[in-house]
């Protein structure tokens, strides 16, 4: 997922001193958690839910922007990663089809 590597550059770029790099990686991780909220379909009966974990990971990137915090990135790292094997779980039983 675009995002999980984006945020995994950032803390690259943040332990190694590198400024630049982690702000251009939270800018393309913020991006992609954008697109994937856009995406969602708020009738499925997992959009609510999508769109307040979306709208959560875009608020921590958003705050992370101008205040880091690693292990915040972490989590929503972990979260993202947690939500894409869920999803694919569903994919595979076709349970994310909403029957």
């Amino acid at each position: 997922m675009e995002a999980t590597a984006a945020l995994r550059r950032a803390l690259y770029a943040d332990r190694h001193g590198n400024l630049l790099l982690r702000g251009r990686e939270l800018v393309r991780a913020r991006s992609a958690v954008q697109a994937l909220r856009a995406g969602v379909e708020p009738n499925h009966p997992l959009g609510p839910a999508l769109l307040t974990i979306y709208g959560s990971c875009d608020a921590v990137i958003a705050r992370c922007m101008t205040s880091f915090d690693a292990d915040a990135v972490a989590r929503t790292i972990t979260d993202l990663d947690d939500i894409l094997s869920a999803l694919d779980t569903a994919a595979r039983s076709g349970d994310a089809s909403g029957q």
